[in-house]
């Protein structure tokens, strides 16, 4: 007959080896998901790279004035067109026009007859 001690020693090596191959897959599932997000990684990466290219290419200044001088007819600013803060004249204040409250209008105005809000 079998002893007791080699009974249990087979019992725990026979759950000690399930509880193995459950892990092992769970460990497989999990390194498949981290190179699935570090593939996306990369790829984000890459396209960050373009974007910065694209920035780059967008605000050359040489290609920001040659726009600026032929949609908006903008050049470089000459020195006669500098001026200093005396030059200024003094900032008047604002001037309000006078307006009056508009009374409050009914609320069928406006309406046609047999038309409802």
């Amino acid at each position: 007959m079998i002893r007791q001690t080699t009974l249990f020693a087979l019992l725990v090596a026979a759950g000690l080896s399930l509880v193995l191959f459950s892990v092992k897959y769970q460990v497989q599932q999990l390194e498949a998901e981290l190179t699935g997000i570090e593939r996306g990684i990369v790829s984000e990466e890459r396209a960050i790279h373009v974007l910065r290219a694209e920035w780059a290419h967008l605000n050359d200044p040489g290609r920001l004035r040659q726009l600026a001088e032929k949609h908006l007819g903008m050049g470089p600013i000459s020195a006669r067109q500098m001026n200093s803060f005396d030059g200024l004249a003094e900032r008047q204040p604002a001037v309000t026009p006078d307006v009056q409250p508009v009374a409050a209008r009914p609320a069928d105005a406006g309406l046609s007859r047999g038309e409802k809000r």
